[in-house]
């Protein structure tokens, strides 16, 4: 018979009467050294240490339920201690695209109508359907033939023009129409909207991590950087499009590797392309649990959870899956100890399967 659930303890902080789950971050061992006066010198690195521990005595404890549970409870027994969120100083950093670095511009069904509509000018109906449409279309395509048509050997291209083509006729688009354009269609949308910037964009805080981490490398200190990502070989000219390719020292992904995340061998040829023989010396961040924090924990490497709170959905942890949560990508920095030294509000919290028996 499973053991039940034990209450997961966190610490959190009372903002405005509204209980905000938060972690009051701890000093790392691996804080990056610079020689910069506006940084991390000694004296504000004191001063960041007194100011956190005068914010830990205001702390109250929260207990939450098991995971999936809503109800938040006040008490005042002592919080279970937490395991510090990464204890060596990482070799190697890695994101995942969508979701986490890039978003759509607009909803994928807006351009799908937009592209048809500019070259035929036919009433059409509205983007939402066309959204909806190419989910439907999308999802059935990945279970037929997954990683973008590695499974059956056939190209992105011809596998997306499959995608294309059934979504407008999911919509009712006639084929008396749509097949004297498609070749129009289909190019258009593939070679320019989805791989520049009318069709995607950065997240909001994407340039900013980036920027540290990489004013951090080049200390001489910092680690490497890097992409693993499900997406086909547009990739590359797509974070070139949008102005942040230069920042990665390798970009893989799911369609060169013939494997998707989680598969651990997407990780394992990171490492070996970098010349990294430590697994827990890397750290892949993602929004997708499934994806990103089963794949890396799988691969050995760190995991960093990018999920906006309330943390009370969180999945039910393992002993196989621990990670690290951070409230929106700019939190990614409060983890190597580069945020801002008069931030108070901390949105990071570490998760470990000791938490549920």
């Amino acid at each position: 018979m499973a053991k039940p659930q034990q209450p997961l303890r966190l610490r959190a902080a009372m903002v405005a009467a509204v209980a905000v789950v938060l972690l009051p971050m701890q000093a790392v061992a691996f804080m990056p050294q610079t020689t910069s006066a506006a940084r991390w010198t000694t004296s504000s690195t004191a001063r960041w240490a007194e100011k956190k521990a005068a914010d830990a005595e205001q702390v109250q404890e929260i207990e939450l339920g098991s995971a999936g549970a809503s109800e938040i409870m006040l008490t005042s027994e002592p919080a279970g201690v937490l395991p510090p969120p990464i204890t060596q100083k990482p070799q190697l950093i890695t994101f995942d695209a969508t979701g986490t670095l890039i978003q759509l511009a607009e909803p994928v069904g807006m351009h799908y109508r937009q592209v048809l509509m500019k070259h035929t000018g036919i009433r059409l109906p509205r983007p939402d359907i066309f959204t909806d449409a190419f989910k439907e279309v999308y999802d059935a395509k990945c279970q037929a033939s997954p990683c973008f048509g590695c499974s059956d050997s056939i190209s992105a291209q011809d596998w997306w023009a499959s995608v294309v083509r059934d979504t407008y006729t999911k919509v009712g688009v006639p084929s008396d129409i749509i097949d004297p354009l498609f070749p129009l269609l289909f190019d258009e949308l593939y070679h320019e909207v989805f791989t520049g910037t009318d069709g995607w964009e950065l997240n909001a805080d994407t340039m900013m991590v980036l920027d540290k981490l990489k004013e951090w490398q080049e200390t001489g200190d910092g680690p490497r950087l890097g992409v693993i990502s499900n997406f086909d070989e547009r990739l590359p000219k797509l974070l070139e499009a949008l102005g942040i390719a230069d920042y990665f020292d390798i970009i893989i992904t799911s369609k060169e590797c013939g494997m998707e995340k989680p598969c651990r061998q997407i990780f394992d040829i990171a490492l070996t392309r970098l010349g990294i023989y430590e697994r827990d010396a890397a750290v892949h961040v993602g929004n997708d649990y499934d994806t990103d924090v089963k794949g890396a924990t799988a691969a050995g490497w760190n995991a960093l959870y990018v999920k906006e709170p309330a943390y009370t959905n969180l999945p039910a942890q393992t002993t196989d899956t621990p990670f690290t949560v951070v409230g929106d990508l700019g939190k990614v920095l409060d983890v190597f100890g580069l945020e801002d030294p008069e931030q108070v509000i901390i949105t990071t919290i570490h998760r470990t399967g000791n938490e549920h028996a």
